[in-house]
């Protein structure tokens, strides 16, 4: 998986302008390049669009299955992104309303006492 992430982020837009930010010595208190891997505060920086977001998700989520608040910190234990609140909170609706919406057909009706009795 860090191969992988070190490799998006040699071609990654945002990981490329986080890196001109640090070769110019402007970007924001807490960025290091370290190994060439982007660190935001000592945690690894995943780019929004990164293929390897799902595979981060699950990782976090299924160390528990405890919801979203345990997932996201377990995530941001080791990984930024300024939006992985909001990953998070989609991968947890699409695992909890996923099923919800594919259960909505009616429930089938049960005949009533009177009907049900015979006459």
């Amino acid at each position: 998986m860090y191969d992988a992430l070190q490799a998006e982020l040699q071609t990654d837009g945002q990981a490329q302008a986080i890196r001109a930010q640090l070769t110019a010595s402007t970007a924001p208190a807490g960025w290091a390049l370290v190994d060439d891997m982007l660190l935001f505060q000592g945690r690894l920086f995943v780019p929004d669009d990164s293929a390897l977001w799902p595979e981060l998700l699950r990782d976090a989520h299924e160390a528990g299955h405890e919801g979203a608040q345990k997932t996201l910190h377990r995530l941001r234990a080791t990984f930024y992104n300024t939006y992985s609140h909001r990953f998070v909170r989609d991968f947890i609706c699409s695992l909890l309303c996923l099923p919800e919406k594919q259960n909505r057909a009616p429930a089938p009706s049960r005949p009533s006492p009177a009907a049900a009795s015979p006459s």
